[in-house]
């Protein structure tokens, strides 16, 4: 199949200004939710759904799953290599929606401390100092190959049949490890997340189309 640009390989939805200001009133909403929270005046029982509701994290994803048609997956395993020392805002939301989506059933291979509620990490260090996707989940949310303790860290040793999903949440950021792992993993049952500013080049575009990977595309031009 000859494809002549990026455009024609998704088709993918417009928004719009209406868009822009329902995003812009849930932020603004769920910062006010976190700032009372944060002075104590919104209890953690009565912050917890209100952070589980928010659009920002489980109804994004929730509609990427539905799009690749993989609703039906039990069980998930999130792979981004990079993203414990160099933190992407992209990715480290696709984490987290899919936690609260499947909470201890998706493991995480390279796991990501800071976006636990209680992390040590200096999250004011970290990308946008961290805000939005630092300390949002609870740390029993951490499943045993998460923990300190865990001596196993990577994809070594995984045994692939455990999962029917697996999400890579920066495809450009693991691109060679990405390849590798369609060796061991159907294409069909795998999501690579492209969440750069930029849209992929049309060389790109055909590497993409041609992995049989489920691909979502932050910016196409």
């Amino acid at each position: 199949m000859n494809i002549e640009s990026p455009r024609q390989s998704w088709a993918m939805y417009k928004y719009d200004h209406i868009d822009q200001t329902l995003v812009d009133q849930r932020v603004i909403q769920f910062r006010d939710q976190v700032a009372r929270r944060l002075k104590g005046t919104l209890a953690e029982e009565e912050f917890r759904p209100l952070r589980l509701q928010n659009g920002l994290y489980h109804q994004r994803h929730a509609y990427m799953l539905r799009v690749a048609g993989l609703e039906d997956a039990s069980r998930v395993l999130f792979i981004d290599e990079q993203l414990s020392g160099h933190a992407d805002y992209q990715s480290a939301l696709a984490l987290i929606g899919l936690k609260q989506m499947y909470g201890l059933r998706c493991e995480v291979a390279f796991p990501v401390d800071y976006v636990y509620e209680d992390t040590t990490v200096n999250t004011g260090r970290l990308y946008g100092r961290g805000f939005g996707y630092t300390r949002v989940l609870s740390k029993n949310a951490r499943t045993e190959k998460e923990m300190p303790s865990h001596s196993i860290r990577g994809v070594d040793g995984i045994d692939w049949d455990l999962y029917d999903l697996v999400v890579v949440g920066s495809i450009s950021r693991n691109h060679a490890l990405a390849w590798q792992l369609l060796q061991v993993f159907p294409a069909e049952r795998t999501i690579w997340i492209h969440g750069e500013d930029s849209p992929p080049t049309i060389r790109e575009a055909h590497q993409l189309r041609q992995s049989g990977a489920n691909i979502f595309v932050r910016s196409i031009s």
